[in-house]
């Protein structure tokens, strides 16, 4: 994954990585997560499905530039919560 950076690159992305969140799988995410991928069938991808699950079980609020998979999808799937 290194290679080729140079030094100050290399530790800028350790830095970066080090404060990456992992947030686990649990019942209540993949339930929320299944409930999306019934409701919304073939109008949600799995990856979307899984990160807006996270983001509405935690009470995250969601940033992406992804406007054409998130921004009517999750306004709709938070008033249906």
């Amino acid at each position: 994954m290194y290679q080729g950076m140079k030094n100050s690159e290399e530790r800028m992305t350790k830095e970066l990585i080090n404060k990456i969140n992992v947030i686990p799988m649990d019942k209540s995410i993949s339930d929320r997560f299944l409930s999306l991928m019934l409701g919304y069938k073939n109008h949600i991808q799995i990856p979307d499905a899984l990160i807006a699950a996270t983001a509405l079980e935690y009470g995250y609020e969601l940033y992406t530039l992804n406007i054409k998979d998130f921004y009517v999808k999750i306004r709709r799937l938070t008033s249906m919560i």
